[in-house]
């Protein structure tokens, strides 16, 4: 999410995917096709709601300057922790299910 966000503070062991019903999605198109937008489907639909994608992008720099610019939140494995990108943070998912094999 932008770092700036208000769920930032006080989050840094995590979240849980409820945190995020009222927001805006980033994400990638349905068409993707690595099961990642399923299971976030999935997690978001265990926590009660349904995700607003109002968003899409093929490209995961494209989806997290789209966050950085503040156009939403998006759920994206792990390793992308790495690219540190100014006005992004990141924050683990706490829910069950949150993780997968790759």
């Amino acid at each position: 999410m932008r770092s700036d966000h208000p769920l930032v503070a006080g989050s840094e062991q995590g979240l849980f995917m409820a945190a995020l019903a009222e927001e805006p999605f980033v994400f990638f198109p349905r068409s993707y096709g690595s099961g990642l937008y399923a299971q976030i489907i999935g997690l978001a639909r265990a926590a009660g709601f349904s995700p607003l994608i109002t968003q899409e992008a093929g490209e995961v720099m494209t989806i997290i300057g789209l966050v950085a610019a503040g156009l939403g939140v998006t759920v994206l494995p792990a390793s992308y922790q790495r690219l540190r990108i100014d006005g992004v943070a990141y924050r683990t998912l706490l829910d069950d299910g949150a993780s997968s094999a790759v």
